[in-house]
């Protein structure tokens, strides 16, 4: 979603706790029914809960469409993000 001077847009909207939308998107790191890690123009994105799904991924327009149930989301800064996303998908998923 870019904007005038063409610089990609973030914004999460949460609905009930179990529909998740998400621009800004480049890509989805890692995912299962625990959680979801994706990269955004803001810096890493962490959401775990249980159920969760990818619905729409359209990386083209950097949108990101997520059903179940959110449990905790976190953010970690690009300039680290590599070694704080190798902790985060073991704590998740190992």
């Amino acid at each position: 979603m870019p904007d005038n001077d063409g610089a990609k847009r973030h914004s999460l909207t949460i609905k009930d706790r179990s529909e998740i939308s998400i621009t800004g998107v480049s890509a989805v790191i890692a995912f299962d029914e625990g959680g979801v890690v994706v990269n955004t123009c803001e810096g890493k994105l962490c959401i775990s809960g249980s159920g969760l799904h990818v619905g729409v991924f359209d990386e083209g327009r950097g949108e990101l469409n997520l059903t179940g149930h959110v449990d905790s989301i976190k953010y970690s800064e690009n300039h680290t993000a590599k070694n704080v996303t190798g902790r985060v998908i073991k704590r998740m998923f190992g």
